[in-house]
């Protein structure tokens, strides 16, 4: 129970400073004064987040102090980010917070290593869906927390005195922290064994990762202009969107409690074949009556398969990386790879509405989505994941 707390706690944590340097950061230099294409080229505050692999290998190799515990790491990032915060409180200069920020970006991508080291290396594979639905939960609800009240803050009071609220939040990563079971270094080995990288099953696992939500990813990608073109008004989607939300969060929280008793390979299959239905539901809807409740039917039920899809993959990229060894290095390059993949592919999504209209490009999505149901009985074993009782 103490290790689900913590990772709910640290989820939270985590969230907190995502959109920081996402939309916060970009209203903060509107209000500076900056222009739009230079916020545009500032937008590199996020980079850290997918060049992560690179040094998360130092979290898995090294310790701080000689106690061989890894959980100063985490102490010591958090502490930065509370620091930072709080710097960023003071009103400095439109250069320097843009240092702060870029700052903060670093550190907080350094946060989400540890969190997820931690995640994984104190939960057994019966409890890694439930511990994953968990902290995707809290970091969620971290997002929603800095997207609405931060900006109510802003418009209400300030940027400092917001940046000040969200710094006494991040005690709750604190808390988190000091709950968490104590990781040391196990390594067997010094060094990564890049023999494992580059060899054919590897880069199976990494297609599979890939292809497992191509589809879902592409008919996400442009569903708002979807349904705007099939006559749906902006009141109507913003509406929606706020109920159906939540759905993504309730399949998240299912998935996590479905892999206590059924296996990983079989869970692959049942909610990979749901997300393909989901995405045919899309189809669908073209032919259903417009109403509010055939879009939030079908809206929901794509949120909620592909909440249900996010978890069993992160379960699963979770365990293989605790299986290689440097568990931080593994999930990171795993995350890396499957973020860059899929937002490079999907760019490509309006040209396929084009040249075959909304019907023919949902097909598509249909279709793509087959190489990653087929691949789970080639790179997904049936661990024990789950309570045979």
């Amino acid at each position: 129970m103490k290790n689900k707390i913590a990772t709910s706690l640290l989820g939270f944590s985590g969230g907190l400073p995502f959109l920081f340097t996402l939309s916060i950061f970009q209203v903060v230099l509107v209000d500076r004064g900056v222009s739009i294409e230079s916020i545009g080229i500032l937008g590199l505050v996020q980079l850290p987040y997918s060049l992560k692999f690179l040094w998360a290998w130092v979290f898995d190799r090294y310790v701080l102090f000689k106690t061989n515990r890894k959980n100063e790491w985490l102490y010591l990032v958090q502490v930065l980010i509370i620091l930072n915060f709080l710097y960023l409180g003071t009103d400095p200069s439109t250069i320097q917070l843009i240092l702060g920020f870029f700052t903060l970006g670093f550190l907080s991508a350094n946060q989400d290593i540890l969190i997820d080291l931690f995640r994984i290396e104190t939960s057994s594979d019966k409890e890694i869906g439930l511990h994953s639905s968990l902290y995707v939960l809290s970091y969620r609800l971290a997002l929603i927390l800095v997207g609405s009240i931060g900006f109510i803050l802003i418009d209400q009071y300030s940027f400092s005195f917001m940046v000040r609220v969200f710094s006494c939040l991040m005690v709750v990563g604190l808390v988190g922290t000091f709950l968490t079971e104590p990781i040391t270094t196990t390594q067997k080995r010094e060094y990564i064994n890049y023999k494992q990288i580059f060899n054919l099953s590897f880069a199976t696992v990494l297609l599979f990762l890939v292809t497992f939500k191509l589809g879902d990813t592409f008919a996400d990608k442009l569903n708002i202009l979807y349904f705007m073109d099939l006559g749906y008004t902006k009141t109507d989607l913003g509406v929606l969107k706020a109920i159906t939300s939540w759905a993504t969060i309730i399949g998240g929280i299912f998935s996590g409690a479905a892999l206590k008793i059924i296996p990983l390979r079989r869970a692959f299959y049942i909610f990979g074949v749901l997300q393909l239905l989901s995405t045919a539901g899309y189809i669908l809807l073209a032919y259903l009556p417009y109403t509010y409740w055939s879009l939030g039917a079908i809206w929901s039920f794509e949120k909620l398969t592909a909440g249900m899809g996010g978890v069993v993959l992160i379960s699963f990229m979770s365990i293989k990386s605790k299986e290689l060894g440097f568990t931080s290095f593994y999930f990171t390059l795993f995350t890396s790879v499957v973020a860059f993949t899929l937002t490079t592919l999907s760019a490509a999504s309006g040209v396929l509405v084009e040249a075959l209209s909304w019907q023919g490009f949902l097909i598509v999505c249909c279709i793509i989505s087959l190489p990653g149901l087929f691949l789970v009985g080639r790179v997904v074993t049936d661990s024990e994941n789950y309570d045979k009782n």
